[in-house]
């Protein structure tokens, strides 16, 4: 059973491009080291010009937990993460299963 981590960024006024940069090294980072593949990175069409959203799928439960704990302990994720405070405000992570009714 895959998992999917959904997460609502609440970016800091003007950092949207800053974010992006950083997004393209750290997504293929949690992917081969921590088991997350981004699906999709969402910005915004309408509504707040300040929030992004990610779906992220990671089959096995314990990988959660590990990505989670390497962003605060891997030298590489602290690196490419250090901008992260001057990027964003907040950032809400909820973890998800497919519904009966998914595809």
């Amino acid at each position: 059973m895959a998992y999917y981590i959904h997460t609502v960024v609440d970016l800091q006024p003007g950092q949207y491009m800053g974010y992006s940069d950083m997004m393209k090294v750290f997504a293929p980072y949690m992917a081969r080291k921590n088991g997350w593949n981004l699906l999709y990175g969402l910005g915004p069409v309408t509504g707040s010009i300040h929030n992004i959203f990610h779906v992220w799928e990671i089959e096995n439960f314990a990988d959660i937990a590990k990505g989670m704990e390497a962003c605060g302990t891997d030298p590489e994720a602290i690196e490419i993460l250090k901008d992260l405070p001057n990027l964003v405000n907040n950032e809400t992570v909820t973890i998800h299963g497919k519904t009966p009714y998914s595809p």
